[in-house]
This record gives C-alpha cells, structure tokens and sequence, in this order.
C-alpha cells in the first residue's frame, strides 16, 4: 500500500509538474492555429513526448508563417508584374489609337493614299505584336526582374525609323509639334533588344509629352 502510496504520488507529481504544462501549452498553440495566430511560441525544454509534440507544433507553425510570407511575396510580385504590364502596352495602345486617327481623319477626305494607309496598318499590325510579346514575357516573369534580354541585329536607321513612327502615333490629336534632329546617321548595324530601347524612349517621350500639355 505505501509503495503503491508513493507511485501514485510521483505519477501526480509529473503529472502536475510536466505533462499538465505541456498539454496545456499543446492546446493554447492548437486553439491559436485554429484562430490563423501564429505569434504563440509553443517551445518546450526536454526530451520526452511531451517535448517533441511542442518541437514539432512549434516547427509548423514556423513553417506556416515562412510560407504565408513566401505567399505575400507571390502576391507583391504578381500585382508589380500586372502594374509593369499596365504600364508597359500603354504607349503601344496610344500610337494604335494614333495612327487610327490619322487614318479616319484623312483617307475619307481622299488626303491620304491607299499605300499610305497600308502603311500605317503595317504600323499597328506591330504595335499589336508588341503588345501580344508583352504579354508572353509577362506570362512566363515570376519576378520583375526576371525579363530575359534578347539581342537581334538592327541598323542605326531602322532604330531610327520605329522611334520616329511611334512618336507620330503618340502626337496625333495633340496640339503638340515635334521636330526630330537625326543628325548625320551613319549606316551602321549592331545588336540590341529593340523592346526595351523602345521601352525607354517611349517612356522618356511619353513624360515629354505630358509636361508639354501640362506646359
């Protein structure tokens, strides 16, 4: 009777001082889980059951908060991606609309010839190119930073000739006079990614433009 006195006295004792504890600390960190909380620290010191159930409570919860990081940062990125896309087809979509105008506004008067507006078809045929490319690359970015540079022979003058006829588009309609000063252009060819030289002066004319109005 006494030795079994003093069982059952131990068996409270550890009861009361490590498993009551720890049970407690294993529901406080289930019913903060239940609750999306997952600021509860559920750490216990020791190695047995009790231990490693609060280790391992408390490596999901680690890991949760890792991945709901990982998922905001998803979410950052796609919502930088789809704000550099907006921002991107703007320009493209602005000399579309030009060269549209310029053709409703002078072939019903006989002002412009049907060569004439096969050229300017011919433009908004590759501006709506650029805008599918756009889209293709923003399909495959995970990351803003993650647009891949493509180099493809080009000369001076075609550079030239594309910039000149996006700026017409993008002027048409405005009160707005432009003077482009080529200089003596040299025939020469080099390699670049004409998608982001286009990016930039388009960008770099599209600010230009605006302070012009505003001006």
């Amino acid at each position: 009777l006494l030795v079994s006195g003093i069982i059952f006295l131990v068996c409270h004792l550890f009861y009361k001082k490590r498993m009551e504890p720890g049970l407690e600390k294993i529901q406080q960190e289930i019913q903060y889980l239940k609750w999306e909380n997952l600021s509860y620290d559920c750490s216990w010191e020791g190695e047995d059951e009790i231990a490693m159930t609060c280790r391992s409570l408390n490596d999901m919860r680690i890991q949760l908060i890792q991945n709901r990081k990982d998922t905001w940062e998803l979410v950052e990125q796609q919502r930088l991606i789809n704000a550099a896309f907006a921002h991107d087809i703007r320009t493209p979509l602005t000399v579309i609309n030009g060269y549209i105008q310029m053709i409703e506004k002078f072939y019903p008067e006989g002002k412009m010839s049907r060569e004439k507006v096969m050229e300017n078809i011919d433009i908004i045929s590759k501006q709506v190119a650029r805008i599918e490319q756009f889209s293709e690359t923003m399909k495959n970015m995970n990351h803003t930073g993650d647009w891949d540079i493509v180099y493809k022979e080009i000369t001076t003058e075609k550079l030239l000739e594309v910039l000149e006829s996006n700026l017409r588009g993008m002027t048409e309609g405005k009160n707005i006079s432009t003077v482009v000063c080529k200089g003596e252009v040299q025939k020469s060819k080099f390699f670049c990614d004409m998608s982001v030289i286009q990016e930039v002066a388009d960008n770099l004319i599209m600010n230009a433009l605006r302070y012009a109005v505003l001006n």
